[in-house]
C-alpha cells in the first residue's frame, strides 16, 4: 500500500512540472508573465493584439510588463460567461413526430446569416468636453471606422501580399503590416471659432514578422508582432461636417 501512495504522489507532481508556468495560480483566461516573455509575443500566442491586452490590463505602455504578473489574455468577464455556459441545463427533449409537422421551418442558416444585419467591426471610444452636441461626437466615430477600416483594407504589404527579404543571418524574413481596427479612439477637441472642431483618430498598426530557411518556408511560418505603432489622423468640422 505504500508504495502505491508513493507512485500516486509520483505522478500528481509531474503533472504539475508538466503544466505551462504561470498556469497553477492564474484564474481561467489569465496567464502569469514568465521569465523573456513580451507583450507581443504573448499576443500572437494567444491571438489578441498589444492594444487589446493594454486595453483588458490597463497598461499605459506596451513595454511595461513584469515578470510574475497576471495578464487577461481574453476580455475581462469571458470565463464567468463560459462558467455560466457551462452550468447553463440540458436542452429540452426533441420534439415528437406530431410537434415537428406542425411548428414553423427554420430557415437554413446560410439564409438566416444573409438576412441577419451585420455589426460595425470596430468599437469606438469616444471623448469629448462638455458642450460637445451628440452629433458631432457620433459623426467623428463613423468617420474614424471608415478611415480605419479603409486603411486596414489598402494597408501594403499585407498578410495577403508579404514583403521577402533575405536575413542578415541567413534565411529570409516575411513582413508584413496589419491595422487592429478592433478598437478607435477619438477625440474632439474644440476651436477658437463656433462651430469649429478639431479631431483625432487613435489606432495602433501592427508590424509581423514570420523567419524560414527559404522564400517559401518565410511565407508559410508563423509570425509574430515585432512592432506597434500608435497612429494619430487629426481631421476638422466646418460647415456642418467632418472634412478628411
Amino acid at each position: 500500500m505504500k508504495y502505491w501512495k508513493l507512485f500516486i504522489v509520483s505522478c500528481a507532481a509531474a503533472l504539475l512540472l508538466a503544466l505551462p508556468a504561470g498556469a497553477a495560480d492564474a484564474p481561467e483566461g489569465m496567464i502569469v508573465v514568465r521569465q523573456g516573455q513580451s507583450l507581443s509575443a504573448i499576443a500572437a500566442q494567444h491571438k489578441v493584439s498589444v492594444a487589446q491586452l493594454c486595453e483588458w490590463n490597463k497598461l499605459n505602455s506596451p513595454d511595461k510588463v513584469r515578470v510574475g504578473q497576471k495578464l487577461h489574455v481574453r476580455p475581462p468577464g469571458d470565463a464567468t460567461v463560459a462558467n455560466d455556459a457551462k452550468a447553463a441545463p440540458a436542452s429540452p427533449p426533441a420534439k415528437t413526430s406530431k410537434q415537428a409537422k406542425s411548428a414553423p421551418q427554420e430557415a437554413p442558416r446560410s439564409a438566416q446569416a444573409k438576412s441577419a444585419p451585420q455589426e460595425a467591426p470596430s468599437s469606438v471610444e469616444m471623448r469629448a468636453p462638455e458642450g460637445v452636441p451628440e452629433k458631432v461626437k457620433l459623426e467623428l466615430a463613423d468617420v474614424g471606422r471608415t478611415l480605419v477600416n479603409n486603411a486596414a483594407k489598402n494597408i501594403m504589404p499585407n498578410a495577403k501580399a508579404k514583403a521577402v527579404v533575405q536575413g542578415t543571418n541567413g534565411g529570409y524574413v516575411a513582413s508584413y503590416t496589419e491595422v487592429d481596427a478592433s478598437h478607435i479612439r477619438t477625440d474632439v477637441i474644440p476651436s477658437d471659432k463656433p462651430g469649429k472642431y478639431v479631431g483625432s483618430i487613435r489606432y495602433v498598426e501592427n508590424q509581423y514578422e514570420c523567419v524560414g530557411n527559404s522564400r517559401a518556408d518565410a511565407l508559410q511560418a508563423a509570425c509574430q508582432v515585432v512592432k506597434s505603432r500608435r497612429m494619430n489622423e487629426l481631421i476638422s468640422y466646418e460647415k456642418g461636417k467632418w472634412h478628411y
